[in-house]
């Protein structure tokens, strides 16, 4: 499954930056993304799609992303605004492609989708092993 991973990136920057919340939702991102790594997922990240100042016309490159994505999970805290996560939220959901929130915390929406998937390549890769 490919899955596109969203929440705030402006709110943590200047006064937000490497305070006890920011460091939790980081902590949490990183948690969840790599638990859907482990569980066999593709994971596009758009806080990591570019590095450098942002321009905005490089938002085509997240939004196709999203439009062909299986999935978008918004990890949105609570309470922390995050204009452009809403607008990737809109997008995805008028392409119709499903949303889950999974706010730091909270695995309920997303608990079965960190579980390991089936390896579909396991049984091929035992037979190929088999004939050496």
């Amino acid at each position: 499954m490919i899955i596109t991973v969203v929440g705030p990136i402006d709110f943590w920057w200047h006064e937000n930056w490497e305070s006890p919340k920011h460091l939790a939702y980081m902590d949490w991102r990183n948690h969840i993304s790599k638990a859907l790594v482990e569980a066999g997922h593709l994971v596009y990240h758009p806080h990591n799609a570019f590095k450098g100042a942002w321009d905005e016309r490089a938002q085509i490159v997240n939004d196709v992303a999203i439009v062909h994505s299986d999935l978008l999970i918004n990890l949105r805290p609570e309470g922390v605004p995050a204009y452009g996560t809403e607008a990737e939220v809109k997008m995805a959901e008028e392409y119709g492609i499903p949303v889950l929130a999974a706010p730091p915390g909270n695995y309920l929406n997303i608990e079965n989708l960190i579980k390991p998937l089936d390896d579909p390549y396991d049984d091929v890769q035992r037979k190929s092993y088999t004939k050496c």
